[in-house]
C-alpha cells in the first residue's frame, strides 16, 4: 500500500514537469476568458496579447488546470478506467523517461435546423490530437480531422461566393447541399533557455487581447509559418514569417483549380510592460507578392525582409518596392482587480492634414483600424461571470492594396485581421458564464457596413479589390481624382448586421474538452436594397476545436 501511494505521488509531480512544457494552450473561446481572469488574478508579467499562450510561460503563475476543470465527478464509475477516460482523462497517455505524449478523439458531431425551418444543417468531423515533448527543449502539436457539413443559409451563400469555408479552406461538394473539407494543423518548438524558443509549424495567431483583432487574428485559414520568441525582463518581442495563398487566380478561372499566387508575411510585435497590469504592443509587418509580376518576372521570399531587428518601412522604402505594410498599437491595463481595458490602433496609410479635413475630408487613402474594449471579471461579485464590451472601426479601403490584389492583408479569401474586412463599425458584446460542469455563453454583435452594390463602384470594403479601382466612392471630386476625398465609413450599400447567439453547455471530459451543446443564433442584414433574417438552432456532441466565426458574415 505504502509502495503503491508512493509511486502515486511519483507519477504525478513527474507528470507536472512533463507537462509543463512548451505546447501551446488551444485557441477556445469557451475557456479564454477564464485563463485571462486567472492571469489578471495572479499572473504577474505575463504578455496577453500574443496568442496562442505557451504553456510553461504561464503555468507558473497560473494553473490552468485548476482555472478550468471542475470537481471530479463522485460517481464510482468515474473512478474506473473506463470512467476516468470518458469523464477526466486523455485517451491515450505515454510517460516515459525525457517523452510524453497524449492523443485524444478530435470531432463536433452536430444536428440543427436553420432558415425558419427549411434548412436542415448537420456537421460531421472525425479525426485526433495530439501533443508531447521529446526531453524538456523540445515540444510538438498535431491535430487534424475530416469533415463533413450542410451549413446554414448564410454561411453557405458565402461558401459559393469565396468558394472557401470560413476559417477551413476550400470544400469539394457532398451530396445534396454538403461541403467536404479537411483540416490539419501542427508545430514543432524548440526552447533552448527560458528567453528564446524557436516554432516551426503549420496553424494561427492571434494579436490582442479583445474578441477582434485588426493586427492578426484566427478567424481565417491556417498557414505554414516560423516564428522567434525571445523574452528579456519587461519585454518579449516576437518574429514571425508566413506564407499566405491568394486565391484570386482561382475566382478568375472560374472554378479551375490553376495555379495559385503564394505571397508572404513577415511581422514583428515587441511587447513591454512597464508596471504590473500594463502591457503595450508594438507591431508592425510588411505582405509582399511572390508570384509571377505582369513581365514575367518571379519574386519569391524576399531575404531583405529576415532580419528580425528592423524596421521594415525604410527598407521596403529602401528596395523601391511596393509592399504592403502595416503598423499597429495594442494596449492593455488591468485595473480594480476586476476590471480590464484594452484597445488597438493599426495605420495603413497615415496622413494628418487629410485627416484633419485638410484640404478635403474624408481623403481615401487616410486608412486606419480603431478598437477600445472593457472586461468585468467576475461581475457584480458573481464567481465565474465573465462580461466583455467591445467597438471596433475599420476606414474604407484598409488592408486592400494599390497595386496588386495578391499583396492585400488576406489569406484564402479572408482576412487577416478582422473578419469583416473594411468599411464598418461594429458592437460586439460577450457574457459567459460557469458553474461547475455547465456552462453558459451569450454574445451579441451589431454592425454596419459599407457593401458594393452592383454599379461598379469599389466602395471600401472588400479588401480583396485594388484599392485605386476607378471611380472612388467618396461624393467630393479633389485634386487627386474623382472622388479621391468625401469618403466615410459605412459608405457605399449601408447594411445593418444584427447576430445574436447564444449557447448552453456541459463538460463530459476536461481533458479533450468534450461538451454537450445546445445553441441557437439569430442573423440579420437590411438595407436600402434587401433584407434577411437567418435564425439557427443546434445540438452538438463536440471536444475542443478551432474557434468557428459566423458571426460576421
Amino acid at each position: 500500500m505504502v509502495l503503491r501511494i508512493s509511486l502515486s505521488i511519483f507519477l504525478m509531480l513527474s507528470l507536472n514537469t512533463l507537462l509543463a512544457q512548451h505546447y501551446h494552450v488551444p485557441f477556445d473561446h469557451f475557456n479564454q476568458l477564464r485563463y485571462e481572469r486567472e492571469m489578471t488574478r495572479k499572473g504577474m508579467g505575463l504578455a496577453t496579447s500574443m496568442k496562442p499562450y505557451r504553456t510553461s510561460a504561464i503555468q507558473p503563475v497560473v494553473s490552468l488546470d485548476s482555472a478550468i476543470a471542475p470537481a471530479p465527478l463522485k460517481w464510482r464509475f468515474a473512478r474506473t478506467f473506463v470512467g476516468r477516460k470518458l469523464f477526466s482523462e486523455d485517451l491515450v497517455r505515454v510517460y516515459a523517461k525525457n517523452f510524453a505524449l497524449e492523443i485524444n478523439p478530435a470531432f463536433d458531431f452536430t444536428v440543427g435546423v436553420s432558415d425558419n425551418g427549411e434548412r436542415r444543417t448537420w456537421n460531421n468531423s472525425r479525426g485526433l490530437t495530439a501533443r508531447g515533448n521529446l526531453g524538456s527543449k523540445v515540444s510538438f502539436y498535431t491535430e487534424f480531422y475530416e469533415n463533413q457539413a450542410v451549413f446554414a443559409g448564410f454561411v453557405q451563400r458565402f461558401v459559393d461566393s469565396a468558394r472557401v469555408t470560413p476559417g477551413m479552406g476550400r470544400p469539394k461538394p457532398f451530396g445534396t447541399n454538403g461541403h467536404d473539407f479537411a483540416f490539419a494543423t501542427g508545430y514543432v518548438r524548440y526552447q533552448p533557455t527560458e528567453f528564446i524558443g524557436f516554432e516551426l509549424g503549420h496553424g494561427k495567431h492571434f494579436i490582442g487581447d479583445g474578441y477582434r483583432s485588426h493586427i492578426l487574428s484566427d478567424a481565417g485559414f491556417n498557414y505554414p509559418y516560423f516564428k522567434i520568441e525571445t523574452e528579456i525582463w519587461k519585454f518579449k518581442y516576437v518574429n514571425l514569417w508566413a506564407e499566405f495563398t491568394d486565391l484570386s487566380p482561382l475566382m478568375q478561372s472560374g472554378g479551375a483549380d490553376g495555379i495559385q499566387n503564394k505571397k508572404f508575411g513577415t511581422f514583428h510585435y515587441l511587447i513591454f510592460q512597464p508596471v504590473d497590469g500594463l502591457e503595450i504592443g508594438l507591431f508592425e509587418s510588411i505582405i509582399w507578392r511572390g508570384g509571377v509580376d505582369s513581365l514575367g518576372n518571379s519574386r519569391g521570399f524576399d531575404f531583405n525582409y529576415l532580419n528580425p531587428v528592423i524596421f521594415y518601412r525604410p527598407v521596403e522604402f529602401g528596395l523601391g518596392s511596393e509592399d504592403n505594410a502595416l503598423l499597429g498599437l495594442n494596449l492593455r491595463w488591468n485595473f480594480l482587480k476586476h476590471y480590464q481595458f484594452y484597445g488597438q490602433v493599426v495605420l495603413d496609410e497615415f496622413n494628418l492634414s487629410a485627416m484633419l479635413g485638410k484640404p478635403y475630408p474624408g481623403w481615401r487613402a487616410n486608412k486606419q483600424a480603431f478598437q477600445a474594449g472593457l472586461k468585468y471579471f467576475d461581475a457584480f461579485g458573481l464567481k465565474n461571470l465573465h462580461l466583455r464590451s467591445e467597438f471596433n472601426l475599420v476606414r474604407p479601403y484598409m488592408y486592400s492594396h494599390f497595386k496588386s490584389v495578391a499583396s492585400n492583408y488576406g489569406h484564402y479569401n479572408q482576412p487577416l485581421a478582422h473578419p469583416m474586412g473594411s468599411n464598418f463599425w461594429e458592437i460586439n458584446a460577450g457574457l459567459e458564464y460557469t458553474k461547475g460542469r455547465f456552462a453558459f455563453r451569450g454574445r451579441l454583435s451589431y454592425a454596419k457596413k459599407g457593401l458594393d452594390p452592383n454599379d461598379g463602384i469599389h466602395y471600401g470594403g472588400n479588401i480583396f479589390e485594388l484599392d485605386d479601382s476607378a471611380p472612388w466612392g467618396g461624393n467630393i471630386d479633389g485634386p487627386d481624382g474623382v472622388g479621391s476625398y468625401g469618403n466615410y465609413v459605412g459608405q457605399g450599400l449601408t447594411t445593418e448586421f444584427v447576430f445574436v447567439e447564444t449557447t448552453a453547455s456541459y463538460l463530459v471530459n476536461p481533458a479533450s474538452g468534450l461538451r454537450v451543446e445546445l445553441g441557437m443564433l439569430h442573423r440579420s442584414q437590411t438595407n436600402s436594397q434587401w433584407s434577411t433574417a437567418s435564425p439557427w438552432i443546434w445540438f452538438g456532441l463536440k471536444t475542443r476545436l478551432p474557434n468557428r466565426y459566423f458571426d460576421w458574415l
